[in-house]
């Protein structure tokens, strides 16, 4: 499963359909689920127009969502998720892998910008990138004052490949691999985790502030 917007750069789509079906298009067992987040017909149909166009032919299924879906339809495709995919550039956060992972559904996926706050390789496969110039999406001249995370073609090619083969070959390693990935979550972003950071943070700036009470008078 992958969830994004296909209007947003940053998503890098393009690779990560390419790859999939380099990958695994003549696995009959296999099913890519694309949630859009968009209500665009263009954008949608930009998206499925890609599938077919590229000359890749496949056997394995590619089902497009683009309607919204409530808590509970998409807490159902989480569980009948097996990985959760993506090949983006840049992520602020990145709130759909970490829900996964908090789900036990381990990630593909790169782990640059906000991803390497807390995906690695216990959380799952892991995306070769390296630093690339870029523009921040809202300047408006386009300068090359940042960097985000160009994707190793082939190593998301050949990480989404591994996966599968984890998958259907040792279910006991992908389970535990699963379990692994929501004790990193909980170690990141439980609410007991976020309090004790929370706390830490607060005495600092409480301590600073008295000390600085103490130095006035």
């Amino acid at each position: 499963t992958s969830i994004f917007n296909p209007d947003d750069g940053r998503k890098n789509w393009p690779d990560l359909i390419n790859g999939f079906l380099l990958a695994l298009g003549q696995q009959q067992d296999v099913t890519l689920v694309l949630k859009l987040i968009t209500s665009r017909a263009a954008s949608v149909d930009n998206v499925i127009r890609h599938i077919y166009n590229r000359g890749i032919e496949f056997r394995c299924k590619v089902v497009v969502i683009c309607d919204f879906l409530d808590e509970q339809q998409l807490h159902t495709l989480t569980q009948a998720t097996t990985y959760y995919l993506q090949a983006c550039r840049a992520e602020g956060n990145c709130l759909p892998l970490m829900n996964h992972l908090a789900a036990a559904r381990p990630g593909v996926s790169p782990a640059h910008s906000a991803m390497s706050d807390y995906f690695g390789p216990e959380s799952g496969f892991v995306i070769d990138s390296h630093p690339e110039p870029a523009a921040w999406p809202h300047e408006k001249r386009q300068r090359l004052m940042t960097t985000w995370g160009r994707i190793v073609w082939t190593s998301l090619r050949g990480q989404i490949r591994a996966s599968y083969v984890l998958a259907v070959s040792d279910p006991a390693a992908y389970a535990e691999l699963g379990r692994s990935s929501r004790r990193c979550m909980r170690q990141w972003a439980g609410r007991d985790a976020v309090a004790a950071r929370l706390e830490s943070a607060l005495s600092e700036v409480v301590g600073q502030a008295l000390q600085l009470t103490g130095d006035s008078e």
